[in-house]
């Protein structure tokens, strides 16, 4: 592989030819000019362009690894870089920390820190300057400035996490009642309850099917649903009274048992122990039938110990993660599964207040941030 070279951008003026010439005069000891002449003793080479590591006076950066680079420029035609120094110091002109010395080399590109460890939430600057293949130097570049961030985990001294206890709200939705008003558009009406995520919960299931109505439980555990069997209604409600108008399904968790209603009738009863708390919400889906559709009016939660979880008639919004808000509530149709957004969804604030010393103002500030890595 062909060692790397970079050219410097070199600017060439053209002499135009005396007149003379086109009618066959001749031109003899034509020296060169002034310009021309400087540049190739050197004059006029220049560096601009400082980054470090890949980016323009850089806050908050890591100390290990360091790297520099630059762009030479040049009048001179074919002008190269044969040379270079490098010098890094205290900013504000403090003392410098370290020089590379005269180094023979065409690169301009990742140059990395030699001298002694930085400190942490220290600003530097540095400069270079290069040589042509002359060896005539170019003057310093303008300065430029990096800034190290915190370095270790003892950088971080008193800071805390931003934000609540993971999984807060969810331990309130143990043992509750839910109330869903609903009509039913086509097909069926489903609720989510107990559900911790769209991949684990219980899914309750009434729909209308021909002239019977039917109770659908099922179960999600780790994204598959399972079926616990159907349960004919239409003793208690028919299919077309199903079809026809707005109802309520209320399902209240007790521990491991769970009782579902619908319109104030008692349609099933059951002992389950796959999910002990977890939030409520919808789902649909496109089956052979038809596209499954409903459109839920009010939705009302209130836990065991009388909290009211969740009250909502979509007059002021859509509090869930998914659905349509239309005229007279939330429409849910197509392939769709949603739970009630819940606060421990929300992102924490970056937000503290802080105060100066006396007669003191804030020239400069920093906020250094990380982020909790997930285990799931």
């Amino acid at each position: 592989m062909q060692s790397p070279r970079r050219y410097l951008t070199s600017t060439v003026a053209a002499a135009t030819l005396a007149l003379g010439m086109l009618t066959g005069g001749t031109l003899t000891g034509l020296a060169p000019a002034p310009a021309a002449a400087a540049a190739a003793a050197g004059e006029g080479l220049a560096v601009t362009g400082l980054q470090t590591n890949g980016r323009t006076t850089p806050l908050g950066i890591g100390a290990d690894g360091l790297v520099f680079g630059w762009r030479s420029t040049s009048e001179a035609r074919g002008a190269v870089q044969s040379a270079y120094e490098l010098e890094v110091a205290e900013a504000d002109g403090g003392a410098v920390v370290w020089s590379s010395g005269q180094v023979q080399s065409a690169e301009q590109l990742n140059i990395a820190y030699g001298g002694p460890a930085l400190d942490a939430q220290t600003r530097y600057s540095w400069r270079v300057r290069v040589w042509d293949g002359g060896g005539q130097a170019s003057g310093w570049s303008d300065p430029s400035w990096f800034e190290t961030g915190l370095l270790d985990a003892a950088d971080w001294g008193d800071a805390e996490w931003v934000g609540a206890p993971a999984d807060s709200e969810v331990n309130r939705w143990t043992d509750y009642t839910a109330d869903f008003d609903f009509t039913l558009d086509n097909l069926v009406f489903a609720a989510m309850v107990r559900s911790a995520n769209t991949n684990n919960g219980y899914m309750w299931q009434v729909k209308a099917v021909g002239d019977q109505a039917l109770f659908r439980p099922h179960t999600k555990i780790n994204g598959s649903y399972a079926s616990l069997g159907d349960v004919d209604i239409s003793s208690i409600i028919t299919a077309d009274e199903l079809r026809t108008g707005q109802h309520r399904m209320s399902v209240t968790v007790d521990g491991d048992t769970i009782t579902t209603s619908i319109d104030g009738e008692q349609i099933d009863t059951r002992t389950r122990t796959d999910f002990a708390k977890g939030f409520v919400g919808f789902r649909t889906s496109v089956a052979t039938e038809g596209t499954e559709a409903f459109t839920v009016h009010a939705v009302h939660v209130q836990a065991e110990n009388g909290d009211v979880l969740l009250d909502t008639d979509f007059s002021d919004g859509n509090p869930f993660n998914g659905g349509s808000l239309v005229a007279g509530g939330l429409e849910v149709k197509g392939n769709q599964e949603f739970l009630w957004h819940s606060p421990d969804d929300n992102l924490p604030l970056l937000r503290t207040d802080f105060a100066t010393e006396a007669g003191k103002t804030v020239e400069r500030a920093r906020i250094y941030a990380t982020a909790r890595g997930s285990t799931s």
